[in-house]
């Protein structure tokens, strides 16, 4: 019990992650307009059976008892639709925390070993299993405010249904339910396929979640899925409603169908006194039977699903580590490699906009990242350029160094925060790109003209004249697209996507591996009229023209 009692309070926690929906105090809400319905709906029958099965004189009009049966019948459909709206709302709302939660984390990128994103994908998977649960839990708080007003209004009279009535509404059951087979069948389909776009709308930008991080674009990509989550969520809903719809529907038709006798045949009340005992045990079972049940589905789903909702409550609030053993990068005292700055052609003239501090036991290297220069760094693979280069934007805490930006000063472990102070450009050594529109690849969470994604495409020769950059724009790629791009054609795509948003600093890592020299050269041209500064690694020596500075690794 006690176990079912916790993991209930975490259903809560989940539920109300959104301050603004308050998801579980609304279902909490609709519960009790359902309990209301039901003190409506069941004293009414009950009046209407006392009428019909004793003697007495009817004392209110039929045909208002008739306007109470239907009120009551429309707020029960209602609540139990927003019931299992707020409960799916919820639900489409977790892939957007759980994406927020991941991009936000810091240490996650500082860790020695690469973190399982699949894990991810696999929790925000569970939040169908946890919908589920939810709904039925927000179905049996509704049941049991409803088995409440029975029971207190059983305790003052014994009135209840009809046989007859309950045999004509099979045959209408049987009807609803043959037509909401055909309904399901086509949501189902709907749902399969909304299940998979989910899953890539969570894979494919954690595959970019470093350059995400930097460029501040995470809102875009939580947007996107819960654009996604919240299509699912609704059709998950629709079936929901559409599964509980024929018990909704025959409740009203039963008490209509006696309301209506009342109305036409009034003399008929005299001959109703022998069905006085067996309608109160039929409306009893009737009413009550199918209201335990939503209250035993509720808490077998809670045993069922008791492990996906752990996991899920945990990544909520914990961290997405799942391995406790994983190690922290270590900041090394010394290095296996000698850090050379080359003066090159730097301008003194061109103002500093930040310095870095690189610390070797006793040796300091200063780097000033001045405005309208690349700095350049080389050196063999795996000596550790790509760490540094993370290292500068705080990704990474492997190296002692230190960044000062307008007399303020960052220590390693808070490097990352100048992403807060000027603006930051990073396109990583594997570029990615995301389903959806080619010009939706590029703007992500930003507006930018036509005419200036246009220029570029064409400038990187990505089209060969304005018409076929501007029909390029909105063709799909990524899932179900016939465009295969290739790796040359995405670094390209990431330059551009970078360079419109005409970052302070760009930082880029060998993202022109595969391109070719006339290409790489024309992007190389293009750095310096976008960005303020550049700081760049790349193997290639034709590069090496551009840079004002050098960062050169050299075995000690």
């Amino acid at each position: 019990m006690n176990k079912t009692i916790k993991l209930l309070k975490k259903i809560i926690f989940i539920s109300n992650l959104d301050k603004y929906s308050k998801g579980f105090n609304n279902i909490l809400f609709f519960g009790f307009i359902s309990g209301v319905s039901e003190l409506i709906i069941f004293s009414s029958s009950i009046y209407m059976i006392g009428i019909i099965t004793t003697e007495k004189e009817a004392l209110i009009n039929p045909i208002l008892i008739f306007i109470f049966i239907l009120i009551g019948s429309i707020l029960r459909i209602f609540s139990s639709k927003m019931i299992i709206n707020y409960a799916h709302l919820v639900g489409s709302r977790i892939g957007k925390f759980l994406l927020k939660k991941r991009f936000s984390n810091i240490e996650l990128y500082n860790l020695a070993e690469n973190i399982n994103d699949n894990i991810v994908v696999s929790v925000v998977n569970y939040t169908q299993i946890f919908v589920s649960s939810l709904q039925n839990i927000s179905l049996a708080i509704a049941a049991l405010i409803s088995i409440l007003s029975i029971v207190f209004l059983l305790s003052i009279s014994y009135y209840l249904n009809t046989l007859f009535v309950i045999i004509l509404i099979s045959t209408i059951y049987v009807l609803i339910s043959k037509f909401n087979s055909i309904k399901l069948s086509k949501i189902s389909k709907k749902i399969a396929s909304n299940q998979r776009s989910v899953l890539t709308n969570i894979r494919e930008p954690l595959n970019m979640d470093e350059e995400i991080f930097i460029n501040k674009s995470s809102e875009f990509y939580e947007n996107k899925l819960y654009k996604r989550q919240l299509e699912l969520m609704q059709n998950l809903a629709s079936s929901s409603f559409i599964s509980s719809l024929p018990k909704l529907v025959i409740e009203f038709f039963i008490l209509s169908f006696i309301s209506i006798i009342l109305i036409l045949d009034p003399g008929t009340i005299s001959n109703r006194s022998f069905l006085n005992e067996i309608i109160i045990l039929l409306i009893s079972c009737l009413r009550i039977v199918p209201y335990a049940q939503s209250i035993y589905s509720a808490q077998s789903s809670i045993k069922i699903f008791s492990d996906p909702i752990e996991i899920l409550y945990k990544y909520l609030t914990d961290n997405f580590v799942t391995n406790k053993n994983l190690k922290k990068i270590i900041v090394k005292d010394s290095l296996d490699y000698k850090i050379i700055l080359s003066k090159g052609y730097t301008d003194s003239k061109n103002k500093i906009i930040l310095n870095y501090k690189l610390r070797d036991k006793n040796d300091e290297i200063s780097i000033n990242i001045r405005a309208n220069q690349i700095l350049g760094i080389k050196g063999t693979s795996g000596c550790g350029k790509s760490t540094l280069i993370r290292s500068m934007l705080g990704l990474r805490n492997f190296y002692q160094i230190e960044a000062t930006l307008n007399n303020m000063n960052f220590k390693a472990s808070q490097i990352y925060k100048l992403r807060d102070f000027i603006k930051l450009g990073f396109i990583p050594q594997k570029s990615y790109i995301y389903t959806g529109s080619i010009k939706e690849n590029i703007l992500k969470n930003e507006k930018f003209r036509d005419e200036e994604i246009i220029k570029l495409l064409i400038k990187f020769n990505l089209s060969s004249n304005a018409k076929e950059a501007k029909e390029l724009l909105n063709k799909k790629i990524g899932e179900k697209s016939s465009i295969n791009l290739s790796g040359g054609e995405i670094q390209r795509l990431s330059f551009i996507r970078a360079l419109l948003r005409r970052p302070t600093i760009l930082y880029i890592d060998e993202a022109t591996s595969a391109l070719d020299d006339l290409n790489s050269e024309i992007i190389m041209n293009s750095l310096l009229d976008y960005a303020e500064s550049v700081i760049v690694i790349s193997h290639s020596k034709l590069n090496e023209k551009f840079y004002n500075q050098t960062l050169s690794f050299e075995k000690i």
